[in-house]
């Protein structure tokens, strides 16, 4: 399963699309501003490869955390937010003070229909998402490996268990073991490669 990261923008940015961001970010000035939770996260890797991508000026915020981030959010300290949905961001989003441009994951949220995700709008190596899985010690025996796997998927395509997760802002999307390894492999490079080029470091 995984959970998207929301494209925002406060109402500082008068844009009302991705293509307007990256508009704005070519020509104004001082660029467009882009706040995360923090440096080295998963939504600093995206803004990294947004702007090397689009030759965009995106310009990075880190934020230490959530709470001064969601404050200086709601006062439009910023132009744009990439985060995770949850309870503070979707207040903001309902009070109309947090706007939602793109969204990331393999298909647009049910709920957000409307939204494209980062792919279809030709930035794949953008389009995370704060991936979780089941790991196993690589000696557990291969059939408990293969029953174990089995009953999450199982559980997973309920319609309870779908719409837990839906209330949690969070996307059921099972797939083969195999197909999860080979994500987080290719996940793995991706980003390493990114943190390399960009000099990112541990803070």
């Amino acid at each position: 399963m995984y959970a998207p990261v929301y494209v925002l923008a406060t109402t500082a940015f008068k844009g009302n699309d991705f293509a307007a961001v990256l508009d704005a970010a070519k020509h104004h000035p001082k660029g467009v501003s882009v706040a995360t939770s923090g440096y080295g996260t998963l939504a600093h890797i995206m803004v990294e490869q947004l702007r090397r991508k689009s030759g965009a000026n995106l310009v990075h915020v880190p934020y230490k955390g959530g709470s001064q981030l969601i404050t200086d959010a709601a006062g439009a300290q910023f132009d744009l937010l990439l985060a995770n949905p949850y309870a503070p961001i979707n207040a903001l989003i309902a009070e109309g003070k947090l706007r939602v441009l793109a969204v990331t994951g393999p298909r647009r949220m049910p709920a957000l229909a409307h939204i494209p995700t980062l792919g279809e709008l030709g930035f794949t190596a953008a389009n995370l998402t704060s991936t979780f899985g089941f790991y196993a010690p690589a000696s557990t025996p291969a059939d408990i490996q293969q029953r174990f796997h089995a009953e999450v998927n199982r559980l997973l395509q309920s319609a309870e268990m779908q719409e837990r997760l839906r209330k949690l802002d969070n996307m059921a999307y099972p797939m083969s073991q195999q197909a999860f390894a080979t994500l987080v492999r290719q996940d793995y490079v991706a980003n390493a490669k990114v943190i390399s080029e960009a000099g990112i470091q541990a803070q």
